[in-house]
């Protein structure tokens, strides 16, 4: 067995609510080729440490005819709305003659179940505030090169700016940002439109937005769409 044949396996993590929209458990399924003797398989969510690791039933291992395909490989308890995932880590060891190695790799995970406003509230609870928002935004749309590292620590050094700054820099810096991307690099005005899109779909997720962004906002992104073959 080649690590490759358990990369390319199709597992589903089905979702199931454990308590009352606080935490979850995840338990997954799928068919894993069969592993030789002295070998471990681990598994647990990416959004997890290694410690969460969990050890792959023998049952999931057995030869094709003997295994129950809907039976759970692990099963994941109690997780936090954060920590709900579609990517799991695995690790495979194999012993030899006292010698060990190892080798750990990312399967992507069909996640049914799971809540349909995940992708909102997870970006909700990321972006806490519009100082954060206006922070990814002008992440998103800085040139190559620029040092981010620069800019961030000099957003961070004045706390006491007003929410529609960030570190000096306010709604006229990021239409200056806008329009330098839409001149040299319209995609990075793309990547900003699914995070406003993403946030303009919840009421929570508007009131994080900049204070007069839609202003700006609209007659650039009609100018962007202007610019498409």
């Amino acid at each position: 067995m080649h690590p490759r044949s358990l990369g390319a396996v199709r597992v589903t993590a089905a979702v199931r609510e454990a308590d009352a929209g606080q935490r979850w458990d995840i338990s997954l399924s799928g068919t894993l080729p069969s592993i030789p003797d002295g070998t471990t398989l681990r598994i647990w969510p990416a959004t997890l440490t290694p410690e969460s690791a969990l050890a792959i039933e023998d049952s999931a291992l057995r030869p094709r005819k003997q295994r129950d395909p809907l039976a759970p490989i692990a099963t994941f308890q109690g997780l936090s709305f954060e920590a709900l995932t579609a990517f799991f880590a695995f690790e495979v060891s194999i012993s030899r003659e006292g010698h060990e190695a190892r080798r750990r790799f990312a399967v992507t995970a069909v996640l049914p179940g799971a809540p349909e406003d995940r992708k909102e509230r997870l970006l909700r609870t990321l972006l806490a505030d519009r100082r954060r928002v206006l922070q990814l935004l002008f992440l998103i749309l800085m040139d190559e090169g620029a040092d981010v590292s620069a800019f961030v620590a000099a957003a961070n050094r004045d706390q006491a700016a007003p929410e529609t700054s960030f570190g000096g820099w306010d709604n006229a810096a990021l239409l200056e940002a806008l329009l330098r991307s839409l001149s040299r690099d319209p995609r990075r005005i793309d990547d900003a439109a699914r995070l406003i899109d993403d946030l303009q779909r919840t009421a929570e997720g508007r009131e994080l937005l900049p204070e007069g962004l839609s202003e700006i906002w609209e007659p650039l992104w009609a100018a962007r769409k202007a610019l498409e073959p």
